[in-house]
């Protein structure tokens, strides 16, 4: 007489428990497909950063954004009132050209043919998501490059709506090569010279 093989019930409910812990892992693993940077902090100027996420999709085009004409007065006056959304460096990742204050500001000449307002110890950019309508500040300073938003965002679908304008610009910026030119910010030169940033 043949025996039939059993499987252990121990055997069984290890199974059923192994294949819950595995769904368990697949629901987390798609909760976090969209990476989040570290909780805000206090920026410089008391700014509180903006936790940007990382967007998929390819660059868009210059069009989605507008260069602002705003005076020097009305730069220093909004600039301390806006959100700081991080360095470029931070947004995107990346190594040291992306912390080039000349590698950036020929990349925003190369796309907007038009240059920064000069602050004295800093190089401005004022921009217009034609979208969110949100006026987004490309700051150049001689040790580093950041980005604010101006007004300030509240609430979880204004932070979401900066965070997408943020990101489209970043995606923007790192899409071109940026042609040569030069700038001084606060006596420290700095451009691309050749293809080379300095």
């Amino acid at each position: 007489m043949k025996h039939r093989k059993t499987i252990p019930f121990a055997f069984l409910f290890g199974l059923m428990g192994f294949t819950a812990s595995c769904r368990s892992c697949e629901e987390d693993s798609a909760k976090t497909t969209s990476r989040r940077l570290p909780e805000a902090k206090e920026g410089s100027g008391g700014e509180a950063r903006l936790a940007i996420p990382y967007f998929q999709g390819p660059a868009p085009s210059a069009e989605a954004f507008e260069v602002i004409s705003i005076s020097k007065g009305e730069l220093e006056s909004i600039l301390p009132q806006s959100r700081r959304a991080g360095s470029w460096l931070g947004l995107r990742g990346g190594g040291a050209e992306h912390q080039s204050p000349g590698n950036f500001l020929c990349r925003l000449e190369t796309i907007f043919r038009k240059g920064p307002v000069d602050l004295g110890d800093r190089l401005l950019f004022a921009l217009r998501h034609r979208q969110s309508v949100l006026v987004l500040l490309l700051v150049a300073e001689p040790k580093e490059v950041w980005i604010a938003v101006h007004p300030p965002p509240k609430g979880e679908d204004e932070e979401l709506k900066a965070s997408r304008a943020v990101d489209a610009l970043v995606l923007l910026i790192d899409s071109v090569a940026p042609h040569d030119c030069a700038y001084s910010i606060g006596g420290t030169e700095v451009g691309v010279r050749n293809g080379e940033w300095y």
